[in-house]
């Protein structure tokens, strides 16, 4: 073992820091309003008039968050996380708030030009709030304690993405379009509450090594770091790849194959939640890897990047709901430590005053493909069969997963 595996911090001392227990209460608050107006977004667009409108009101939001990611990525190393939560908080509260009033005086195709707008814009703000809410806690936190704590915020994640959608349908139904945003920016407020009290804890401030060149605010400062990183070009270039391929398997040639092979709603839905089950199974037995090498975590999210992608070829090749459900449940399960250790990875490596700017590209790359995933698993499905869409996609992810394996196999100062 390596000098650099005991020195890592585990989960109970990261837990023991009094500003990162604080952050975490605003995270969960914020996915878990996230959440919410994802299930009044997609109660409302799915009665739009055809499936393209319906589409592009789901998707809208990724445009103006994509075109916006870096500049956003670029503030928050400027400016400091905290600062660009505290500003984009409140404008996303007054965001689910207006929509809770458009809901309330329009209907029919003036409520879908409604959420259309709400949705785009929403959109804008996560292009400067989730790079900031992403490199927070690296405010708070030295640098062995930052790849720990990405496992930890990666299962509140989980929990407040499951805790809002059974909070936003359970107000979708009785209180209507409008009531779920209600109870969002409720959330936010007391998020915004929270973030004022962290405004006033100390944070970490590190110094410059003496030899250390001074960095340039500009997004390129940003790219060329991660292009010359001979480990980071790597690992993100991996995460992209099997965010697009295992996205594109799950929203797009999941629901196609369960509609082609004449399966039932009930075991559609079971595979769906296969595929959670998974992915919160994997983050948990990530935690127990705290003690491993820098080294030996990173190489282990990008094997399981890998088995993400051979798990869709599985997918292709099953003929009955179990097979399938069990090749999800693989996926999602091998997924959930790539997270925690190559974004984790990340946060340890980079220098705090480019932290803002690479975990903005990591965005771009990883929540930027996963649409194009589907839309590409879409097309595919389309022009071949689904199987083979599966088959193909799959199979070339898991190469290029192991070719950037094999790139780093030589590599020794991590």
């Amino acid at each position: 073992m390596s000098a650099d595996a005991p020195i890592r911090w585990t989960p109970r001392q990261v837990m023991r820091v009094g500003s990162f227990r604080l952050l975490l209460v605003v995270s969960f608050l914020d996915v878990c309003a996230d959440a919410m107006w994802l299930v009044t977004l997609g109660w409302v667009a799915a009665s739009a008039p055809n499936s393209f409108v319906t589409g592009l009101i789901l998707a809208a939001a990724a445009i103006p968050q994509l075109a916006f990611v870096l500049i956003g990525g670029l503030h928050t190393d400027k400016y400091g996380a905290g600062t660009i939560a505290r500003r984009t908080t409140p404008i996303r509260l007054a965001l689910f708030l207006l929509w809770a009033g458009v809901a309330v005086v329009t209907l029919g195709p003036s409520r879908l030009v409604g959420v259309l707008v709400v949705s785009l814009l929403i959109g804008a703000v996560a292009g400067f709030h989730d790079s900031a809410m992403e490199t927070y806690p690296t405010e708070f936190l030295v640098p062995k304690a930052r790849g720990t704590a990405v496992t930890v915020e990666r299962i509140v994640l989980r929990a407040a993405q499951a805790a809002g959608g059974f909070l936003g349908g359970l107000l979708l139904g009785s209180g209507g379009v409008s009531a779920p945003a209600l109870g969002a920016a409720a959330l936010l407020a007391v998020a915004l509450f929270t973030l004022t009290v962290l405004r006033r804890r100390p944070t970490i401030v590190e110094e410059p090594e003496p030899d250390e060149e001074p960095v340039q605010l500009t997004v390129r400062a940003g790219v060329d770091f991660v292009v010359r990183h001979p480990v980071l070009s790597n690992t993100i270039s991996v995460q992209g790849v099997v965010n697009l391929v295992t996205g594109g398997a799950l929203i797009a040639l999941l629901p196609i194959k369960a509609q082609r092979m004449g399966w039932g709603a009930q075991d559609y839905g079971s595979a769906f939640g296969a595929y959670g089950l998974g992915i919160t199974v994997g983050t948990v037995i990530s935690l127990t890897l705290t003690g491993l090498t820098t080294r030996a975590r990173t190489l282990l999210g990008v094997a399981m990047s890998v088995v993400a992608c051979l798990a869709v070829v599985i997918i292709g090749l099953a003929d009955t709901p179990g097979v399938a459900t069990a090749a999800v449940f693989l996926m999602g399960l091998a997924l959930g430590p790539v997270g925690p250790m190559l974004t984790g990875y990340a946060r340890e490596k980079t220098p705090t005053q480019l932290v803002g700017r690479v975990m903005a590209i990591l965005g771009l790359v990883t929540a930027g493909l996963e649409p194009i995933g589907s839309l590409l698993a879409g097309v595919l499905a389309g022009v071949f069969t689904v199987d083979q869409a599966a088959l193909g996609l799959g199979g070339v992810g898991a190469v290029a997963c192991a070719v950037g394996a094999l790139r780093l196999l030589p590599l020794r100062d991590y």
